[in-house]
């Protein structure tokens, strides 16, 4: 008698090939964004740090700064305290922040600055000395180069301090309250700003707005004395130096033109002996 019944279907294989392929995939991917992970964060906040801490060090200087941010957020410097004894003699940042497109950074552009408490000491004779010789043009080709850069981003600083010293003596100390740049425009307005010399006589608190186009600087007001001050100031670096502004003296209005040397013409009323006694 034979049997009937028919022999079980054999299963189906496994995927084995496919699960362990998608196994090498899942951890190539976990491996993959742990590494992105450390290195947009913490190995991006130890380059930062480490680039800035070098940096000053080269200047002479010892301090501490904590870096925070990353790659992709940008990044935010706090607590910044450096001190030396070369020409840069001290330099603390409250805090900074820098925005950035990641391209851009190739050019050395930024989108945003935004800091409050910048406040340096430098002393102009501590500086060791340029082994090369200065172009009597090398200024201008400074500014034109910096232009860019500077006038880029959004700024946004208050509480700005500047200490110059020369051979540990006063020279001149600047303090700001504020300096606002809009993106991309040439206006920089500075607020309540006030500059004291080395006879610790001081310029009256201001506030003043700078346009500064390619080759040229426009300022609209300038308050050196309660009876003395400067409008309209223009300078012009294209070829020579040159520039011109109009003072303003007591009752009198004065042309002033700068090239080889300065023409001054009275405008407007008239200048007193007794008023240039006092003054």
């Amino acid at each position: 008698m034979t049997d009937s019944s028919s022999p079980e279907d054999p299963k189906p294989p496994r995927p084995r090939k496919k699960r362990k392929w998608l196994r090498r995939l899942f951890w190539c991917m976990t491996i993959l964004g742990t590494i992105a992970f450390l290195v947009n964060g913490i190995v991006a906040r130890k380059v930062v740090y480490y680039s800035i801490n070098q940096s000053l060090e080269d200047q002479g200087m010892k301090g501490t700064l904590e870096v925070e941010g990353s790659i992709l957020s940008g990044f935010q410097l706090n607590n910044l305290s450096y001190k030396g004894d070369l020409g840069m003699q001290s330099l603390v940042i409250g805090n900074a922040i820098v925005d950035y497109q990641i391209m851009q950074l190739i050019d050395l552009k930024i989108d945003l600055l935004n800091a409050n408490k910048l406040h340096a000491t430098i002393d102009i004779a501590k500086f060791p000395p340029s082994r090369e010789p200065k172009d009597a043009r090398d200024w201008k080709t400074t500014l034109n180069n910096l232009r860019p850069l500077l006038l880029h981003p959004e700024i946004d600083l208050t509480d700005f301090d500047l200490t110059l010293l020369d051979d540990g003596k006063n020279l001149l100390h600047l303090k700001i309250s504020s300096i606002k740049h809009n993106s991309a425009t040439d206006q920089i307005d500075f607020k309540e700003w006030r500059l004291t010399d080395a006879t610790n006589l001081s310029i009256s608190e201001q506030s003043s707005t700078l346009v500064w186009q390619e080759g040229t600087i426009e300022m609209n007001q300038l308050n050196i004395l309660p009876d003395l001050s400067l409008s309209n100031v223009y300078l012009d670096w294209k070829s020579d130096l040159k520039g011109n502004a109009t003072v303003n003296y007591h009752d009198a209005t004065i042309g002033l033109d700068i090239a080889e040397s300065a023409k001054l013409r009275l405008q407007h009323g008239e200048l007193r002996s007794e008023d240039v006694i006092k003054t």
